[in-house]
């Protein structure tokens, strides 16, 4: 029968144990000492970096739905100072093809260096930059992945923005994006000939402001159905303000 008492022998093992202990940290350290010895060494920093996958689960997965993606549209039009906003959804049609949703406000716009240092950096705060806007309004942007809502609905964002008589325009692809390896920052593609932002009645230049256009849409089609809950949305976003 195995001996279970606290008497000598459990003693006697304690110190057989305590031996191997110490057999074993003098191995570990000459493990230790070859594996630094044999290490390659490098002065690069240790870098934190994301693939493009993220996108899909911080873009796609949270905004589902055309609701929630025109909705984060809005919002970036509110924190812009925007006095108007168009919308424009194509209801009652087939999704596919040249089908377009477009948002495009009269708000302050951005230079190419906001669009580099703000927009197009996922996960920034604007209220890093103040609480409240330019105008004085209260920011609707908190988490500065709203930007990314739209792959939720569209596999191409382009972006024209007007400011300080600076026009930048570019274009990010959902599908390029989301494949990128962690190894460079992806590069979207800069347009050169595009559309003027013009006001949507009056034809006449706006002189600041963004239009986005959302193609390459996802649903195969839209219906009625859709349209309530989203002029609900819009309505209560306004309002809430």
């Amino acid at each position: 029968m195995p001996f279970l008492g606290f008497g000598e022998p459990r003693a006697t093992r304690v110190e057989g144990l305590q031996g191997g202990l110490r057999s074993g940290a003098q191995a570990s350290r000459r493990v230790a000492c070859w594996l630094m010895t044999a290490a390659p060494q490098t002065d690069d920093p240790l870098v934190l970096r994301f693939a493009g996958q993220l996108v899909e689960q911080l873009g796609a997965q949270l905004y589902p739905r055309v609701t929630a993606a025109v909705a984060e549209l809005v919002s970036n039009a509110w924190d812009a100072d925007a006095r108007n906003v168009w919308v424009t959804i194509p209801f009652d049609e087939k999704w596919r093809g040249p089908a377009v949703i477009e948002v495009l406000d009269d708000g302050h716009g951005m230079t190419r260096r906001q669009a580099q240092e703000r927009y197009l950096v996922v996960g920034l705060n604007r209220r890093r930059y103040g609480a409240t806007s330019e105008g004085g309004r209260a920011l609707h942007g908190r988490k500065g992945i709203g930007k990314l809502a739209a792959f939720g609905t569209a596999g191409l964002l382009e972006c024209v923005t007007r400011r300080n008589s600076e026009l930048t325009a570019f274009a990010i692809d959902y599908e390029k994006l989301r494949k990128e390896e962690p190894t460079a920052p992806y590069q979207v593609e800069e347009l050169d000939e595009v559309e003027p932002l013009t006001h949507p009645e009056t034809g006449e230049p706006l002189e600041h402001g963004t239009r986005v256009r959302l193609t390459q849409l996802r649903a195969k089609h839209t219906s009625d159905d859709a349209r309530g809950p989203l002029v609900d949305r819009l309505h209560g976003h306004a309002h809430s303000r």
